[in-house]
This record gives structure tokens, C-alpha cells and sequence, in this order.
């Protein structure tokens, strides 16, 4: 999708409709983050695709280089949350449990903090007086613009329309979306918008395979070391642990968000959501908490911790992306949302369960 040019003309449509006004191109980063999180799911490929492409545009605007990497870092996690998600992918596989419902349980949550961080970037604004506003158009200059991007992102939109309705509508499995997804994209790409080419193809495929491979072999030892920990009686033990520290069952939750945040500072999202789904979802149970809540929980926890040191692997990307800048230069954006976003819909999320499970349970019920 990046290389094909969907991501670029994603981004025209959003800073069409919302770009003309001080601190407009930071809102068309976060929310194309937000809609590429609905055709991507891959955090990385969000910075790199719109990061990549969106920084330097901002910097001549004004804003610093430092702020808008930030900024990219901290909403490039939405791709985890917007659905189809490849980390509630690997969380229901490695869990056991439905991953439509998971994809629709990190809807709201991720639209919240969608919105947390468009405060966020409207407030820190104020205080960067060299960012540039582009010049205002007549309406009717503007709706020429919307119409003109939005025909030509049109078939960029459509496609997580495909996507979940054929997941929810019983047409196709998320397994066979993802296919149906790739060939989609060749034919956008080499037919329609022709920036495609055989080459770039390959190199996509061999890099999909790399870390496909990766990823299930990752998957192998995990299941090995799960049946290990299930034969020692792990689960049992860590629960067992948590009710020693307190029979309290808010304090419960809270210690377990504490647990699932080290191990997102310390581990890859791939690792530790299998690690989270493998022992730390027996105890979530244990306390009442439902799975397809867990999977949210996990989400937004564990997404905080790609950008929270000292591991934080899309934090340090983001000096890759940003131009090979030092963490203090672009540090500030990054915590600044850790502590008004993603710590708020954390707790939001864990202890009011009808934020995560409302859209799960109007699914169920369209079945019956």
C-alpha cells in the first residue's frame, strides 16, 4: 500500500477537509494514522508510510522536526487499535479467542484516544509560534479539492469498507480478508493508480515473508513454553501471587496493567501480546474479567509500550523516520500523550468494561 500510493492519497484527502487551519497537519497526521490503522494494522508501517511522508511537509510549515515525530511515534499505535489489527490477530490466535470480536472491541478505545491526541496536538501548538497556516480558499475552491482527492482516495477508502463487511457479513474468514486484501491492492496499484511495479511487489513479498516467518516461529516457542507453564502450574502460581498482595478486585486490575506495562517497555508487541495472552489471560479471567476485554486492555496497554523506554521500539524508529534525530529532540510529543492519552483510555478502558465490550455484544447479537 505505501509503495502502491494509497498512502499518499490518503493523506490529500485528510489535509483537503482539515489541513487550512493552525495545527491542521498535525490532526491529518493522527487521523490518517487512524484510517491507515484501518487498512494496514502495522504500527511500523504507519510511521514509516505516513511519518515518512508527512514530517518533512510539516517541518517547511513550521513545525519542528523533534514535534512532528513525535507526534507520528504516538499515533502510529492507532494502527494496533482501528480494526483489522494485526495485534488482536495474534493476541485471538495465541489467546483462543474470536478475533472479530476483538477487532471491534478496540474501536472505541482507539477513537478515543484519537481524539485525547488531537487536544493534545492542539494545545502544544500554541506554544510553536513558527508554524505557518496555509492560506484560506473560497468554498468553492475547497469543495473541488475534497471532490478531487476524494475520487482519487476513493478506492483507498473502500477497501476496510471490503474488508469488514466481508468479515462481519460471514463472506470470508480475517485469514482469507488478508489475501483478498493483497490482491485488491496489486490491482489499485498496477492498474488504477499504476504506481505499482514487479519489483516493488517482489521486495514486498520477501519482506512479508521475513517477518511472517518470524512471527511463526516466535509463535512455536511460545506455545512450547506455554504448555511448559501450564504443566508447572504458572498461571495458577501468578494468580495466586496477586491475590497475596490483595483480595481488592480494583487493585487487582490495576497491579495486573502494571505487569502488562513492564512487559510492553520491555518486550516486542508481537512477544508480549503472546506472552499476555498465554499466562497473563488465565489470571485475567480468574478475576472476572472478560476475554474480549483483556484483548483491549492489551491493546492499548501494550501499545503504550512500543513507545515507552527503555525497549520502545517505535519511540526509537521514530529518530529513523524523523532523520536520525536524538530521543530528547522529539521525546516531549511521546510523553505528553503516554500521560493525557493512552494512561486515561487504559483505565478507562479496564475499569468501565462497556467501552471495550458494547460493540462485541451488538455483533453477537446480529448472529443470533
Amino acid at each position: 500500500m505505501d509503495k502502491g500510493g494509497l498512502a499518499r492519497r490518503l493523506v490529500n484527502l485528510v489535509n483537503a477537509l482539515i489541513g487550512r487551519k493552525k495545527g491542521g497537519l498535525g490532526m491529518v497526521l493522527i487521523l490518517t494514522n487512524t484510517v491507515f490503522g484501518a487498512i494496514c494494522g502495522v504500527a511500523t508501517s504507519a510511521l514509516a508510510a505516513i511519518g515518512g511522508m508527512l514530517i518533512p511537509v510539516m517541518e517547511k510549515k513550521g513545525y519542528p522536526r523533534g514535534y512532528s515525530t513525535g507526534l507520528a511515534v504516538s499515533s502510529s499505535v492507532l494502527s494496533l487499535l482501528i480494526p483489522p489489527s494485526t495485534s488482536m490477530i495474534i493476541f485471538g490466535v495465541a489467546g483462543r479467542v474470536s478475533i472479530p470480536l476483538l477487532f471491534v472491541a478496540t474501536i472505541i478505545p482507539g477513537l478515543m484516544l484519537t481524539v485525547l491526541l488531537c487536544i493534545i496536538n492542539s494545545i502544544m501548538i500554541k506554544q510553536i509560534p513558527t508554524i505557518q497556516v496555509s492560506p484560506k480558499v473560497s468554498n468553492s475552491e475547497k469543495r473541488r479539492e475534497i471532490l478531487q482527492t476524494s475520487k482519487e482516495a476513493m478506492f483507498v477508502l473502500f477497501m476496510p469498507i471490503l474488508i469488514l463487511v466481508g468479515i462481519y457479513g460471514g463472506i470470508f474468514t480475517p485469514t482469507e480478508a488478508a489475501s483478498i486484501a493483497v490482491i485488491y491492492v496489486c490491482i489499485i496499484g498496477f492498474f488504477v493508480y499504476k504506481d505499482l511495479s514487479f519489483k516493488i511487489l517482489w521486495d514486498s513479498i520477501t519482506k512479508a515473508g521475513t517477518l511472517t516467518g518470524s512471527i511463526v516461529i516466535v509463535f512455536f516457542f511460545f506455545f512450547v513454553l506455554s504448555r511448559v507453564l501450564v504443566l508447572e502450574h504458572v498461571p495458577d502460581l501468578m494468580l495466586n501471587f496477586l491475590f497475596k498482595i490483595s483480595n481488592n478486585h480494583y487493585a487487582l486490575l490495576f497491579l495486573l496493567n502494571i505487569i502488562l506495562l513492564i512487559t510492553g517497555m520491555l518486550m516486542d508487541d508481537c512477544s508480549a501480546l503472546i506472552l499476555a495472552a498465554i499466562i497473563y489471560l488465565p489470571a485475567a479471567e480468574a478475576l472476572g474479567i472478560d476475554p474480549i476485554q483483556f484483548g483491549a486492555i492489551c491493546g492499548v496497554n501494550l501499545g503504550m509500550g512500543l513507545i515507552t523506554p527503555p525497549v520502545a521500539p517505535l519511540l526509537y524508529m521514530g529518530g529513523i523516520v524523523g532523520g536520525n534525530l536524538e530521543l530528547k529532540e522529539y521525546y516531549r510529543p511521546a510523553m505528553y500523550s503516554i500521560l493525557f492519552a493512552y494512561i486515561p483510555v487504559t483505565i478507562l478502558t479496564t475499569y468501565i468494561p462497556a467501552i471495550s465490550l458494547t460493540l462485541p455484544k451488538l455483533v453477537m447479537h446480529m448472529y443470533k
